[in-house]
């Protein structure tokens, strides 16, 4: 895939209001690893895929997925923080 733009993205992001919430520039460099990859991969697929039903519920599945591997990380690069146990 071609590198995308600015234009490029802005269109895709509104297209797809989702995109906004893989972007991992904001997180430590450990978290940052971890997310790169997941957010790539989002973009590439809605750069290549039509806009539908199933392509935003692969997003947000994707989505979810990005948010357990980073919780996985973070549990291993400070255990306890990274509890989902509600008290």
């Amino acid at each position: 895939m071609e590198k995308m733009t600015p234009a490029d993205k802005n269109a895709l992001r509104a297209q797809n209001k989702i995109l906004t919430f893989f972007e991992y520039e904001h997180l430590p460099p450990a978290l940052q690893e971890v997310s790169a990859g997941v957010c790539e991969l989002a973009w590439r697929m809605a750069a290549t895929l039509p806009v539908s039903a199933e392509t935003s519920v692969g997003l947000r599945k994707l989505l979810e997925a990005k948010d357990c591997f980073v919780r996985a990380k973070l549990a291993e690069i400070a255990p306890g923080k990274a509890s989902t146990q509600q008290a």
